[in-house]
């Protein structure tokens, strides 16, 4: 059977009762287009088959979906609801793949708890259980949103353990109570647990780690259990899904859970989560790839590819070093992991058939970039004769990590065992160049006592980012020597000539260019004898990065005038480097408590329109915000740019900017938030 591609997503689609009482204009049809723009944003191979709403309470926001998504998704369960109070559950279901009958006769079980706590008492909340046809034959799939906490992480913790303690005699009623029976159940939702290691409360531990609820005895957390390096339970990657809109604070609330190990290992288990939409809720759509246990399926399970032997290099002076590995994808949709501890440039070969994408170790949902394309041709001879598998393409893909990372390996839509090979680059000619990265520091790959390639010369490459305003700027590589040693670092062009050097035997050598971006720059460093080594280089940048994956837009955290009587009316524009973003757009039903709907993707497609694809976008000078509350303020508020980050400052920062608005009856606040990187 095929692997099972599942979405998990709290839209916040709040009751429309309870946006007309706290004074906030109905944006749920709104928010629903966007978060079906974001699902059709995904490549189609990479759209799940299975989607479990959340918090879809408004019924124009629910008609929005059923109109967007029930021609790609014909099997839905509109809602679950037992003619209560004054809201339904807010669980909204849809399938591309054919609902089966249940063993009590029915296509859907529905159950709503009995035990509810503050705000969450006001709705029907429960749950839902259907079975389909993938991974397993039959795959039951309970879906649910639990008992929120209002104040602090673990308010209502009992409460949601009993919610869970209901599901679990739910499906030990529907399927049996003993272990084989639960060997095909997944169970998904924002269950409102903190599961990230930067909980303050213990909630997760009783309750997962140490089976608070009879409902963990059956099962795991597979963002902890799968998503982590072998041998190494930390979580690197915390896979956070909700984000305070008011404060930036993020955490882990939602989950697909999978069944305990049996006999060691899983019938079914998350080959890959990962958490890629951002902008549509205050929740992320946490996506997995879900299908059976093979060896080496998951990151927790991975190959660590630098305990392999690589292939022997028959002369030393080329140490350019290959793995050959072979991968066997016992299943449709498979994936195949490997782990590499230690940060460096690599080209991955592989058959055409196959995928590969490398992603850090501190984020298993953004794949890092490809840098290049390297040919076997223009391989060090040495190096090429160890391509032996004819069925390997000649180009391989290039990257460069500056930690430890996955490489993930996918055979689309077939089975069976493909050889593929790693090479780690050593920089004896332009081909084996070591890629430098921004504000890093990189080893040469000079050896001891060796020399290195045909003439003792180490080279490295670098690609500066245009910036969105085209501006050029000044940037410097340092070549840190602890030697005393005599040594060179040239600049060349594309056909490998000096345009400019420098060289000395200081403990810093530094080499400024001038660049507006987009082309690839070579450098070659030589030094006075093999008997040096231990030289690092060093890639610094003025510019910083507007990182379009995470979440970007403006809040209101006070609307001007008193609330009750109305909302405010904004224009704003943005600007970078100059160079105009928006101009003068509107938001004219801006209430407290409220994002500006559809920004992030206005500014997006802005962007993208100057530098198509990119998601990270470069700017040298500022980010320039103005904006203007059109009800009482003519002059509006010009503020200081967001500028690059400095020197001294971490390589990643959300920035939030405080945007007052002076009124005659009461003053406004907003916020402007957004993430600025130095990497591109």
């Amino acid at each position: 059977m095929a692997a099972l591609r599942l979405m998990t997503f709290n839209v916040q689609m709040l009751p429309w009762l309870g946006s007309t009482v706290t004074g906030q204009t109905n944006d749920a049809p709104e928010r629903a287009h966007g978060v079906a723009d974001a699902i059709e944003s995904l490549a189609p191979a990479e759209r799940p088959h299975v989607i479990a709403f959340n918090e879809v309470f408004d019924e124009d926001g629910r008609d929005v979906l059923l109109s967007r998504l029930s021609g790609s998704y014909p099997h839905i369960v509109k809602k679950i609801d037992d003619g209560g109070v004054l809201e339904d559950s807010g669980l909204m279901l849809f399938s591309s793949l054919g609902f089966h009958t249940l063993p009590n006769g029915e296509v859907i079980q529905t159950g709503f708890f009995t035990d509810s706590a503050g705000t969450d008492a006001m709705s029907n909340k429960g749950f839902g259980i259907v079975q389909i046809g993938a991974p397993a034959e039959v795959t039951t799939l309970v879906f649910t949103h639990a008992q929120a906490a209002y104040t602090v992480e673990d308010e209502h913790r009992d409460v949601r353990a009993k919610q869970f303690d209901q599901i679990r005699e739910a499906v030990d009623n529907l399927l049996g109570s003993n272990q084989p029976a639960w060997q095909n159940v997944i169970f998904v939702g924002d269950l409102n647990v903190r599961g990230d290691s930067g909980s303050t409360s213990d909630e997760w531990t009783t309750l997962v780690e140490q089976g608070g609820s009879r409902l963990f005895e059956r099962l795991d957390d597979g963002w902890r259990t799968y998503m982590h390096p072998p041998d190494d339970l930390t979580d690197y990657d915390p896979g956070h899904t909700n984000i305070n809109y008011a404060t930036g604070a993020r955490q882990r609330l939602d989950y697909q859970c999978v069944p305990k190990a049996s006999d060691g290992r899983n019938t079914l288990v998350p080959h890959h989560l990962r958490v890629r939409l951002r902008h549509s809720s205050d929740h992320f759509a946490l996506e997995g790839v879900i299908q059976q246990w093979s060896a080496h399926c998951t990151p927790s399970a991975a190959i660590k590819l630098l305990d392999t032997p690589p292939v022997a290099a028959t002369q030393p002076e080329w140490p350019t070093e290959g793995r050959s590995l072979l991968m066997s994808f016992a299943d449709d949709g498979s994936y195949q992991w490997l782990w590499v501890e230690r940060p460096g440039t690599f080209s991955i070969f592989t058959p055409p058939d196959v995928v590969a994408e490398l992603y850090g170790f501190d984020d298993l949902s953004r794949p890092l970039d490809r840098l290049d394309t390297v040919n076997v041709a223009e391989l060090p001879p040495v190096v090429r004769q160890r391509f032996r598998d004819r069925s390997i393409d000649p180009d391989g893909a290039t990257f460069a990590s500056r930690g430890p990372f996955f490489i993930a390996l996918r055979l689309p839509g077939d089975t069976g065992s493909r050889t593929v090979i790693v090479l780690e680059h050593r920089g004896e000619t332009p081909a084996t160049a070591i890629r430098l990265r921004l504000h890093d520091d990189v080893e040469t790959g000079f050896p001891e006592g060796q020399r290195l390639g045909d003439d003792d010369t180490c080279w490295f490459k670098a690609t500066p980012a245009p910036s969105f305003g085209g501006l050029t700027r000044t940037e410097v590589v340092t070549v840190a020597n602890p030697t005393g040693g005599e040594i060179k670092l040239a600049r060349c062009d594309t056909a490998f000539q000096p345009v400019d050097e420098t060289s000395g035997s200081s403990a810093e050598l530094r080499l400024e260019f001038d660049t507006a971006g987009g082309e690839s720059v070579y450098f070659a460093m030589r030094r006075a004898d093999d008997t040096l080594d231990g030289f690092t280089l060093h890639w610094d940048s003025p510019m910083s990065y507007l990182d379009l994956d995470e979440p970007l837009g403006l809040y209101i955290d006070d609307e001007s005038g008193i609330d009750a009587f109305g909302d405010d009316e904004l224009i704003m524009s943005l600007s970078m480097d100059g160079t105009s973003i928006l101009n003068d757009a509107t938001w004219d039903e801006a209430d407290a408590g409220e994002r500006w709907p559809g920004l992030a993707d206005a500014v997006k497609q802005k962007l993208w329109a100057q530098l198509p694809g990119r998601n990270r976008i470069g700017f040298v000078q500022s980010i320039d915000l103005s904006y203007v509350e059109d009800d009482f303020t003519a002059q509006g508020f010009q503020l200081a740019g967001l500028k690059p980050l400095g020197k001294s400052e971490p390589v990643r920062k959300e920035r939030r900017v405080n945007m007052p608005v002076p009124d005659g009856l009461s003053d406004g606040r907003y916020t402007f938030y957004c993430t600025i990187t130095k990497l591109e």
